[in-house]
């Protein structure tokens, strides 16, 4: 089976736990993400290739891979940030705290 990819997962957490509703088709956090970053994390979560293979993949160093699967993920949590924060009507510190809460009772394996 493959993994989940774990802001999806937390997107959908989220969407239960805080009755914000879920926006239609892929979330508004995942389609704000570039094509690349899109496709880094399809590939590293929900393909579950490894690093070394995601950077064989794209021809370039397994250290600039994880760089790039890195800042894919702190672009998509800063997007996921940001719209919770706007959906919710808070400001980004009080997002960052309830992200943090939901974050701290997920399991992803």
């Amino acid at each position: 089976m493959k993994r989940a990819c774990a802001f999806a997962v937390f997107l959908a957490l989220s969407a239960l736990l805080l009755s914000v509703p879920q926006p239609a088709g892929d979330s508004a956090a995942l389609a704000s993400l570039d094509p690349r970053d899109r496709n880094l994390l399809r590939m590293h979560l929900i393909d579950a290739l490894s690093i070394d293979q995601v950077g064989a993949l794209l021809g370039v160093h397994r250290a600039t891979a994880a760089r790039w699967i890195a800042a894919a993920r702190e672009a998509i949590a800063a997007a996921v940030r940001r719209d919770l924060a706007a959906q919710l009507g808070t400001d980004r510190w009080e997002a960052e705290e309830v992200m943090q809460w939901i974050q701290s009772r997920i399991e992803v394996s």
